[in-house]
């Protein structure tokens, strides 16, 4: 999956030119948009297993969604993308990190947050996910 966030019309169009099958399916919608009609999701399959991208329903986030990945390198990855954010000027850092017992395992949450040195607003990115 390529790394593209901004407003949701972006997202909309990045998916549209690299041409991603659009997810119609109620149930898998359920679970990609939850409620509300503003969100979209999209099918990303790719040669390191199937992915969707999606736009919330009710909040306009955008969400990468991963079929099966292995825990250990999707927290990995997603720690290699928050130091790459980093630079002078912004403030990166950890805003919670959480595991909650689930009916099918451990399930981690671990958010950071990214926003000027000076400003108040900016972005949370969050990670979930489970040990089995």
């Amino acid at each position: 999956m390529h790394s593209k966030y901004g407003p949701p019309r972006k997202i909309r169009a990045w998916a549209a030119e690299q041409q991603l099958p659009e997810v119609t399916a109620p149930p898998a919608l359920e679970v990609f948009v939850g409620a509300g009609t503003q969100g979209a999701a999209w099918a990303d399959p790719s040669s390191l297993g199937s992915f969707a991208l999606s736009i919330r329903g009710t909040t306009e986030a955008c969400a990468v969604w991963a079929r099966t990945a292995d825990p250990v390198e999707v927290a990995a990855g997603f720690q290699k993308i928050m130091d790459g954010v980093t630079r002078p000027g912004l403030d990166v850092g950890i805003e919670s990190d959480t595991t909650t017992a689930t009916h099918i395992g451990q399930a981690r949450s671990l958010a950071y947050h990214v926003w000027p040195s000076t400003g108040q607003t900016g972005f949370v990115f969050t990670m979930l996910n489970t040990a089995s």
